[in-house]
């Protein structure tokens, strides 16, 4: 398996930077009815999820319930990572893990094939016997079928006092209509997330903006229909507001255009270095005052950070002692829309500067991710061939075949390794496709929708081989390099004797 170092924040709730509202009546009612099973808690950004899934992680464990906690992101949308985090979320409810661990060290014995890895870590669930709760925050990222086909066989694994407590911005496809028949699944969605009338109290008089007369308060619930993040914004407004009255009456339309409304209204109120500063972090999905540095190319982002901090402008710490932080998201893709409109083309220079700053820090996939996003793929194909032979030497092919499918060919095509590199991969998966169709069809059908993950491979698999033999005429070494490829393909394909056809 890979060597990249556990990021300690994905693996613990995040830090509250304030007191949040007590939600134990919806955590008890939730409890409650779920015994066992799936919990999903789900809504657009801003209605604490994340929040509750804190609460609830803290009920659980102050109840003596072995708990174990993945925040996903884009990255961890290939198995091999995903399966490396949950694994390590695993020994955490075994009570195994310590941090700072390697991922080689948090797998050891491990097959290095990501699938054999991911079944023998199903078996160690499996053979949990006593209650537990696992919660994966921010499901939304994942949309690999391999990834969601190990999370539906994880539920089908479910015992008895055994949960699996998930964070989403929308139903992810983990069989929902087959959960809710059987009776095992407990949704906590937007309606149940937003705030009571006197939930709304508590929220402004906690963040000093409880000085409303009762209509003030009824017309501004009524108007954010208890939304937490419309509150937060409104009593950040409030602050600066001398006429509450009237500034509540203003407040129009639907809760997504009063939460635009409002995040402008604070957002003009700010400093304009902090307002340049947040601009330019809003390119990254977390962040620390180095990084901040370096994509901003300034030498204060610590005490940006920290007047961010005490601005209660939506920041959180990713874990205690954590230098890393991150804005919640609809506060950065308001930012992010505002980066768009004020400084065009600005934001891929900023993603430049991130990668370039992840390479350095050894951190490849971050690299890679931002380096496309800043349209650089030259760089981003670099970044590729630095570590492409050691990801397929681990079956990290899934990560491979998705690079090959985001360059473009005139790129590919001029760093021969990697072109190789993916080559091999898409026909080694197609080669697994088939023999893991069965799996994946179930899925799919639980999904309500047929999956056909090896037609693509083959195809993407012949393209690249023929690919590879145009880039050894392309390079002048045409008979070497094409022979080399042909090679390639024929000891891949002597491997997986199915394959002669779609590699020749």
């Amino acid at each position: 398996m890979g060597k990249f170092q556990l990021f300690s924040g994905k693996m613990n709730p995040p830090l509250a930077v304030a007191l949040p509202i007590d939600r134990s009546a919806l955590i008890d009612d939730v409890l409650e009815s779920s015994p066992a099973g799936v919990i999903l808690v789900f809504a657009a950004g801003g209605y604490g999820k994340t929040t509750l899934l804190t609460q609830l992680f803290a009920s659980l464990n102050a109840a003596g319930v072995p708990t174990g906690w993945v925040t996903l992101s884009g990255i961890e949308n290939e198995l091999e990572r995903f399966v490396t985090y949950l694994s390590a979320a695993v020994k955490r409810i075994e009570g195994a893990a310590a941090p700072g661990v390697t991922a080689e060290q948090m797998l050891a014995g491990s097959s290095g094939e990501p699938l054999a890895d991911a079944m023998a870590l199903l078996e160690r669930m499996a053979a949990q016997g006593g209650p537990y709760a696992l919660f994966l925050d921010d499901f939304q990222e994942i949309t690999n079928p391999d990834v969601l086909a190990l999370v539906t066989e994880l539920i089908a694994l479910l015992g008895p006092g055994q949960r699996l407590i998930v964070g989403s911005r929308f139903l992810p496809e983990l069989g929902v209509p087959r959960l809710r028949a059987q009776g095992r699944l407990q949704e906590v969605n937007a309606q149940r997330l937003s705030f009571n009338l006197e939930e709304t109290r508590l929220f402004l008089r906690r963040h000093r903006a409880g000085d409303l007369s009762d209509a003030d308060l009824r017309l501004l619930f009524e108007r954010t229909e208890g939304w937490p993040a419309a509150l937060q914004l409104a009593a950040l407004a409030l602050s600066a507001e001398g006429d509450s009255t009237a500034f509540i009456r203003r407040l129009r339309g639907t809760t997504v255009e009063i939460v635009d409304y409002l995040a402008h209204d604070v957002y003009a109120s700010m400093h304009p270095e902090l307002r340049s500063f947040l601009l330019d972090i809003s390119v990254l999905e977390s962040f620390c005052a180095q990084l901040c540095d370096a994509v901003g190319e300034r030498a204060d982002s610590q005490e940006m950070i920290d007047r961010v901090r005490r601005s209660g402008l939506f920041l959180s710490p990713l874990a205690a002692a954590d230098p890393w932080c991150r804005l919640h998201q609809l506060f950065r893709e308001f930012l992010f829309g505002q980066l768009q409109r004020e400084a065009p083309g600005r934001s891929a220079l900023l993603h430049g500067r991130a990668a370039r700053w992840y390479a350095a820090q050894d951190r490849p996939l971050y690299a890679v991710n931002h380096a496309l996003h800043a349209g650089e793929q030259a760089l981003a194909a670099e970044l590729m061939s630095a570590v492409s032979r050691e990801f397929l030497h681990q079956g990290r092919t899934a990560t491979l075949t998705h690079w090959s499918d985001v360059l473009a060919p005139e790129i590919l095509i001029r760093h021969p390794v990697l072109l190789e590199d993916c080559t091999v991969a898409h026909i080694a998966r197609h080669a697994h496709g088939r023999g893991a169709t069965d799996q994946h069809d179930r899925a799919g059908r639980a999904r309500g929708r047929d999956h056909r993950p090896g037609q693509h491979s083959a195809r993407r698999a012949r393209h690249l081989d023929r690919s590879a033999r145009h880039t050894g005429a392309a390079a002048g070494k045409g008979a070497r390099q094409s022979a080399g490829h042909r090679g390639a393909a024929a000891h891949i394909a002597a491997q997986y004797p199915g394959l002669r056809a779609s590699a020749a």
